[in-house]
């Protein structure tokens, strides 16, 4: 996170990869999140989360074997 906060992507991808790329997906969904609460005064649930978060997590673990193996 040091990394990229600094500007050095390429080195933050070398430390976390995965971080740096669910980043953005993240970053979206906030502000998707927080035009909602602007705009309709609430939070509105985000359709299908569950698979998303299931496909995430099965994600993470792969990353982290294929890792570990090279």
């Amino acid at each position: 996170m040091h990394a990229l906060l600094h500007g050095r992507v390429a080195e933050a991808i070398g430390y976390n990869g995965f971080l740096v790329t669910l980043l953005p997906a993240a970053a979206v969904f906030f502000v998707w999140q927080l035009y909602s609460a602007l705009r309709w005064g609430r939070f509105r649930a985000a359709p299908s989360l569950v698979p998303a978060l299931w496909c995430v997590c099965a994600a993470a673990v792969v990353f982290g074997v294929l890792r570990n193996l090279a």
